[in-house]
């Protein structure tokens, strides 16, 4: 049998016993590296070397490149939690959720979760980033209302949809790695990623009502997936009279601050280190609020959430890191230029199968553009909409149970696969999928950008 083949199955191989177990609970850790030498004998590398020279080195890397932010990250949301502002935060999106008739609440709350991501990813805030700050806050507002914590990956819609990958001028990568193949700018395809944005939204808001009344007939809450959460995050009072949770703008002033240092085009810091002043800035505005506190503890504590995120995002990013360096990875990136169909359909299922392997919405789009994008210029696709379909295709099979993205939140939520991806599975895999249909049939029919 041909090695690349060979070595293409073992990739199947591994992928589905890394999804299949990672449903049934074991340890990001111990499946990672596993499933990576299973591929690794599939492919002839043996088990040390894929192990030391592959799996290690991607865990290594995510580890180099990301540890000091996810734990600025979990200690910044941690001060959020200590402080209040999380608390007084959480407090103004239940007060204006209540105003909604009854069946509506829930639903009202959790897309104003998501939309307090959006407004973030938007800005160019790091999902690691989001995740950590929105838990802070989501952790009360879901035991308030008693909507199952599993439902809170559903937040996904806020950071990691139409913010990421549709809406015209994003700062995220996925918007980004198409224009030096393209000459592009971020504002490509303006009307197609506004119409998707649209489309996105109006989806996962349909989604958040039938869900949640869905889970009102069965009877389930917060608990039991909300058991974990609730050790590190214990639960808070909530005032909710008139009265109660007067300091809402106040609170958002060290996220503000956050969103701003990292926009600001004169100030080029890095966002560690505005995480860092936002955090000191939550512990001067709420000073009050620490007295009597242990801050080496609210630190520790903080660090303790970042070092569960790190371990098993850099796990996933291992397994990556295997499967890009085997023969089969290269058997896939070839077998892209045969894709069937017509140009637009040849372009949509190469991005979505390179983000799928890849576990990676920008590195899946940059391979895919590497590869291929003179091929589809030639093939007369327009370049913006190159850029913004795919862009958007980038965004569906890249949330599938092996990603980073996904390995963050769960870790820093408490939750498992089974408790909750298949909320995230709904919104971030199947509705861009359906999205970027749409627009390409708008597209193809209308030839709107």
């Amino acid at each position: 049998m041909d090695p690349g083949l060979l070595s293409f199955i073992g990739i199947l191989v591994g992928l589905a016993a890394l999804m299949f177990f990672a449903f049934k609970g074991v340890p990001m850790l111990v499946l990672a590296p596993t499933c990576g030498v299973i591929i690794g004998l599939f492919s002839g590398t043996g088990v040390w070397p894929t192990l030391s020279e592959f799996f290690m080195p991607g865990f290594a890397t995510f580890t180099r490149n990301f540890f000091l932010l996810l734990m600025m990250s979990a200690i910044f949301g941690k001060f959020m939690e200590e402080s209040g502002a999380a608390r007084n935060i959480a407090i103004g999106i239940l007060k204006l959720a209540y105003k909604f008739p009854q069946k509506y609440q829930k639903t009202a709350a959790c897309f104003a979760m998501s939309m307090i991501s959006a407004v973030l990813t938007y800005g160019g805030i790091s999902l690691f980033v989001v995740t950590f700050t929105t838990v802070a806050i989501g952790r009360t507002i879901y035991e308030k209302m008693d909507v199952p914590w599993g439902f809170t990956l559903a937040g996904a819609l806020g950071s990691a949809t139409f913010t990421m990958t549709m809406l015209p001028g994003s700062p995220q990568l996925t918007n980004l790695v198409a224009i030096p193949y393209l000459g592009t700018t971020p504002m490509a395809g303006p009307i197609l990623g506004i119409i998707a944005s649209v489309i996105m939204v109006a989806m996962g808001l349909w989604y958040y009502q039938f869900a949640l009344k869905r889970y009102e007939k069965k009877g389930e809450g917060f608990l039991p997936t909300g058991a974990e959460i609730i050790k590190v995050m214990p639960a808070q009072e909530l005032d909710l009279s008139p009265g109660g949770g007067g300091k809402l703008l106040l609170s958002l002033v060290p996220s503000v601050v956050m969103l701003l240092l990292m926009n600001l085009p004169f100030l080029k810091w890095e966002p560690t280190l505005c995480l860092v002043v936002a955090t000191l800035v939550c512990y001067l505005v709420f000073f009050p609020e620490f007295k009597g506190k242990s801050l080496k503890a609210i630190i520790t504590a903080g660090n303790n959430n970042a070092m569960l995120a790190v371990a098993n995002t850099s796990a996933v990013l291992g397994f990556g890191q295997v499967v890009a360096n085997v023969a089969g990875f290269q058997f896939i990136v070839g077998a892209l230029e045969h894709v069937p169909g017509p140009p637009i359909v040849q372009m949509l299922v190469a991005v979505e199968i390179a983000a799928g392997i890849t576990g990676s919405s920008s590195g899946g789009l940059g391979i895919a553009m590497g590869a291929l994008a003179e091929r589809f210029l030639n093939m007369g696709i327009h370049p913006q909409a190159i850029h913004r379909l795919g862009a958007i295709a980038a965004g569906g099979l890249d949330s599938l149970p092996h990603t980073t993205g996904l390995m963050t939140s769960l870790s820093a939520s408490r939750l498992t696969h089974s408790q909750g991806y298949i909320h995230m599975f709904v919104i971030s895999v199947v509705m861009p999928i359906i999205v970027v249909t749409i627009v390409a049939i708008i597209h193809v029919t209308t030839g709107i950008l």
